[in-house]
């Protein structure tokens, strides 16, 4: 578990540039910036609302499965736990994974999944992304996570309002894994 968790912490470097890079290069070649990523985001009340509704919404989601999975003794989520209280005891490590990871997931799979390939095929592939911490309730808790942000995505034709709620969210969930568990 100690050698995955530490392979784990090189890929949290890893995979969020992978994922920023092939976005970035794709949308240069592709002359497609505007449409992969949305408008820049003036930050409106409206913009700000969007936000918080969206974590909203992303946490009732990750409440809801969570205690759906410990309701049917299916809780496969140590690896995830693990995982997060690891990152969180290395600062640096844990902005780059959680925040940074969150702006590389929301301009791959909102900006040029979705754009490229559409709504569902894009949601599904961010739910397989995070299949690496061998959870079924991770899977399905990013399936869910992954609509929410591409609802957020087209009601504000933007990618930045869901990388806000998205980060913000993986911080307070990992503070609940962490801290409250």
């Amino acid at each position: 578990m100690e050698n995955q968790i530490y392979g784990l912490s090189a890929a949290a470097w890893f995979i969020p540039l992978l994922f920023l890079s092939i976005s970035l290069i794709w949308a240069h070649f592709q002359k497609k910036e505007k449409q992969f990523f949305g408008k820049i985001p003036s930050f409106s009340r409206e913009q700000l609302i969007l936000v918080g509704q969206t974590l909203l919404f992303l946490l009732v989601v990750g409440i809801v499965i969570d205690r759906v999975a410990v309701l049917l003794q299916f809780n496969d989520t140590q690896a995830v736990t693990a995982t997060a209280a690891f990152f969180a005891s290395i600062p640096l490590t844990a902005i780059v994974f959680f925040v940074f990871g969150a702006l590389a997931e929301e301009m791959f799979f909102r900006g040029v999944l979705f754009h490229e390939i559409g709504k569902w095929p894009s949601i599904v592939l961010f739910a397989l992304a995070h299949g690496g911490y061998f959870s079924i309730v991770e899977v399905i808790g990013a399936l869910a996570a992954g609509y929410v942000l591409v609802r957020t995505r087209e009601r504000a034709a933007s990618i930045f309002p869901g990388f806000v709620a998205h980060a913000l969210y993986n911080l307070v969930a990992v503070f609940i894994l962490i801290w409250v568990t």
